[in-house]
């Protein structure tokens, strides 16, 4: 096999091949700062060719003006024989953008040892520079998040118990994010139940790798209580747990929330259902003690007499300790203007003390606070239309100072209080002005029984005492005739005539008004009543008064109705009786009986009347003719109204002078009542 011959290369074209398929720019730049040389990739990266570069000055380039220091250093460590190594920083493309860089550079000295410039190798970095901004971005938005909902993550090592949690976690628990942790530590923050709970759900959750998920209450190194969710889920790996991860996030503003509108629910029911505010208070404090750890609470409203406190209902915990303390309450009075329930009453704001014994009012139940060993006080005012109404007293050894959240809500509760003392009241006065409605209309029925007491001896008087002298009248005018033998002048006959005519008028306004007497106290027996038939049988009476005349008399359809028969009889006899009176003028009397839109009714084309005299009508000695042109006692309608009324309905007339009259009266029950076919 023979050799093939070698081209050989010379070193310059060797360089410039080099400089032309590196990936960086590679610049060689003078003494004086000038560019001498500027390959393509250079012209890639910054946009300028090498025409354009190429003796010019690289700072006024390539460098934006807030890097010239940091360039201007660069070269003097150059100058001191310091090497640049990768060393990131920032330059100006051609348009003005920034390009993110890796500089590395070396000096170039001459024969003598002196510097004489550098080459410098600028490796784009923009996609790392990327890919490391969106992590950071990436890393923000979850820290922003964590912040936002409070949640955050955490570890625990099942083996050593050793622990990790992020920035958030740390801070719910008001500790430093560096702080060491460990599962020990981390139980210790809960307390009570929680504890007990936690401790449970961690050794199952490492022994038999069962995951949790829990609502829980914890203390923070600052002493605040707050309420958290922790979910737990175990890593198993070749049988066996070899960590604990999960979430830990602050639900204490969500737990709070709930827990207030479960309490308000609570008292809302409560007072629905309760007549009084003592039967209610029980189970308002204890809905309200719920909310926190307060041991017990009391109810309290303002005596209007003296303007003090007075309990009208509490609870406390089964504790022999809050017994002295609790009875002292509930047996006390308390002032307005003094200690804590006097600041909320004067604020009408929910108050509290941590220091109950110091604030504590009447100063004797300092003794007895720090006996039954309660350190904090809330109280909650209920604040009616008309200002404080009174209080809401709760007593709490462990105790946490509520936000205005929660401040709002207690007020929400304190108006539902108000709000039932305010239907409370207003049922009292109710019932008081009932009270003193029956007085009244006791008072007013005996006024009554008397009043119809005196009718009845005045009925008697005229039953007996004016009818006597009225046949005296009439039996001596007759005696007289008599006795002269029959004879009597024109004159004397007309005096005798008008003597018997007044007596007679007046026995009849006598029998109409003992008529009408008896009317408002006689019972009224309802029944079924056949109209027609009463019409026909009322008729019939008047057949007298009918005789000798041309009457066209129409009845239409009368449906039954509920009523007294012989009473509704006596309508009808009136109302006929006076369409045949009013009718005697007329050639031909016209009067029709019938029933419409609901109302009997008797309509005439006899004298009529005007209208705008209607109400009078119905009135005792009401009338709108005189005696002389039409008889009458002028009682006849008042006894048909008064009927009426009795029976709870209603009736009404119109008319036209000379053009007749229209009756109509209603009952209850008139054309619903089914008609009996037999």
């Amino acid at each position: 096999m023979s050799e093939q011959p070698r081209e050989e290369v010379g070193d310059g074209e060797l360089l410039r091949a080099v400089l032309s398929a590196t990936n960086d720019a590679v610049v060689h730049i003078q003494r004086d700062g000038t560019i001498s040389s500027w390959n393509r990739t250079a012209e890639r990266m910054f946009g300028y060719t090498a025409a354009d570069a190429v003796g010019a000055s690289l700072s006024s380039l390539i460098v934006p003006s807030a890097r010239q220091q940091e360039a201007d250093e660069l070269w003097r460590r150059l100058e001191r024989d310091q090497r640049v190594e990768r060393f990131d920083t920032v330059r100006r493309h051609k348009d003005g953008s920034s390009v993110y860089v890796s500089v590395t550079m070396s000096a170039l000295r001459d024969a003598s040892g002196g510097f004489c410039g550098a080459v410098k190798l600028l490796h784009d970095r923009g996609e790392r520079v990327h890919s490391d901004e969106s992590i950071e971005f990436q890393r923000e938005i979850v820290r922003s998040m964590g912040e936002i909902a409070k949640v955050g993550g955490w570890s625990i090592d099942a083996s050593t118990g050793e622990g990790y949690w992020t920035d958030e976690v740390a801070r719910i628990h008001d500790l430093d994010p560096n702080d060491p942790i460990s599962k020990q530590k981390g139980i210790e923050f809960y307390y009570g139940e929680s504890r007990a709970k936690i401790t449970e759900a961690v050794e199952r959750a490492i022994r038999d790798a069962e995951p949790y998920d829990l609502e829980l209450e914890l203390k923070t190194a600052k002493g605040h209580r707050k309420w958290v969710r922790t979910i737990g889920h175990p890593v198993v790996r070749e049988g066996r747990v070899v960590t604990v991860r999960g979430s830990f996030q602050d639900i204490t503003e969500h737990k709070q929330s709930t827990l207030m509108l479960a309490a308000q629910y609570k008292v809302g029911r409560t007072l629905l259902s309760a007549d009084t505010l003592a039967e209610a208070a029980p189970a308002i404090v204890q809905a309200l003690c719920s909310l926190d750890r307060f041991v017990c609470g009391f109810v309290l409203e303002i005596e209007r007499t003296t303007q003090l406190l007075r309990c009208v209902g509490a609870w406390h915990e089964m504790d022999g300790r809050l017994l002295p303390l609790a009875t002292t309450i509930q047996e006390g009075a308390f002032p307005t203007d003094a200690g804590i329930n006097g600041r909320a009453c004067q604020r009408k704001q929910v108050v509290w003390s941590t220091d109950i014994a110091r604030d504590a009012a009447p100063a004797q139940l300092a003794a007895l606070v720090q006996a039954a060993g309660v350190t904090a006080v809330l109280i909650v005012p209920i604040l009616g239309p008309d200002g404080v109404a009174g209080t809401i007293a709760l007593l709490a050894n462990d105790f946490e100072p509520p936000d205005a959240s929660r401040c709002a809500g207690l007020m929400a509760i304190g108006n539902q209080v108000a709000q039932f003392m305010e239907r409370r009241n207003a049922r009292a006065e109710l019932v008081r002005l009932n009270a003193e409605l029956e007085a009244r209309v006791l008072a007013r029925t005996e006024e009554l029984a008397l009043a119809n007491r005196e009718l009845e001896s005045f009925s008697y008087s005229v039953s007996h005492d004016l009818r006597s002298p009225l046949r005296a009248i009439n039996g001596f005018a007759h005696a007289l005739v008599m006795e002269i033998g029959g004879e009597l002048s024109p004159d004397a006959q007309q005096y005798f005539d008008a003597i018997c005519s007044n007596t007679r008028r007046m026995a009849r306004l006598i029998d109409d008004l003992l008529l009408f007497s008896k009317l408002g106290r006689a019972p009224v027996q309802l029944a079924t009543l056949d109209m027609a038939t009463s019409v026909a049988s009322t008729l019939d009476d008047l057949a007298s008064e009918r005789a000798g005349r041309v009457i066209e008399l129409s009845i239409g359809e009368l449906p039954p109705c509920k009523g007294d028969a012989s009473l509704i009889k006596q309508v009808w006899t009136n109302l006929l009786s006076n369409a045949l009176k009013y009718t005697g003028k007329c050639d031909v009397a016209r009067i029709s009986v019938g029933f419409e839109q609901g109302a009997y009714f008797v309509r005439d084309n006899g004298a009529g009347f005007d209208s705008k005299y209607a109400n009078k009508l119905f009135g005792v000695f009401q009338r709108l003719h005189s005696a002389e042109e039409f008889e009458g006692t002028g009682v006849g309608l008042a006894i048909v109204q008064r009927i009426v009324q009795r029976h709870g309905g209603e009736i009404w007339g119109a008319g036209e002078v000379g053009r007749g009259a229209t009756f109509h009266f209603r009952l209850p029950g008139a054309g619903v009542i089914p008609v009996m076919v037999p």
